[in-house]
Order: structure tokens, then C-alpha cells, then sequence
């Protein structure tokens, strides 16, 4: 059994193994452009081979073109969690 698509926790059941697997969603701007076919053409080979969208080879390609440009995307720092009581 899978887990569900989306964000949000999901628990599933395997084997006699519980499993929670929480997705987080960061946010992200739509952003439309033209590529050529032989461009096109190379993603979807990529897709078939690995398996991997091909929105995601184009995020992974920005991120390693802005890293190689001395710009690294900025991460949202990590909220304090509540301090968990000590139970006597």
C-alpha cells in the first residue's frame, strides 16, 4: 500500500510495519516559457530513464546554474519547536 498523494501526513500499512510519511509543500510561483524540441525532447528522455518530472530536472538545473553564479536560493529557517514537559 501507497501513501496518498498531497500534503499532510499519511499513515500506511506494510508488512506489519506502520509507517507516517508527512509531505511538505514550499510555496512556488508559476512560470511559463518556450524551449525548443531537441530541449523538450531531452527532458522526456531523462523522464523515461530516471523518473523524474520534468519540472523537476528544470528546478534541479536552476539551482546548479544559480549556485554556479555565486547565488544560493535561501532556505526558510526552521521554527523553534515547543519544549516537550519532562513527565516525572
Amino acid at each position: 500500500m501507497t501513501a496518498p498523494a498531497g500534503p499532510g501526513p499519511h499513515l500506511t500499512y506494510h508488512a506489519n510495519v506502520y509507517t507516517l510519511v508527512r509531505t511538505v509543500m514550499t510555496s512556488r510561483k508559476r512560470y511559463s516559457f518556450w524551449m525548443n524540441d531537441t530541449q523538450a525532447a531531452g527532458l522526456k528522455a531523462v523522464k523515461a530513464a530516471e523518473d523524474m518530472s520534468e519540472s523537476e530536472q528544470i528546478r534541479q538545473a536552476i539551482n546548479e546554474w544559480l549556485r554556479k553564479k555565486g547565488v544560493t536560493p535561501v532556505k526558510k529557517t526552521e521554527r523553534k519547536r515547543a519544549v516537550t514537559r519532562k513527565r516525572p
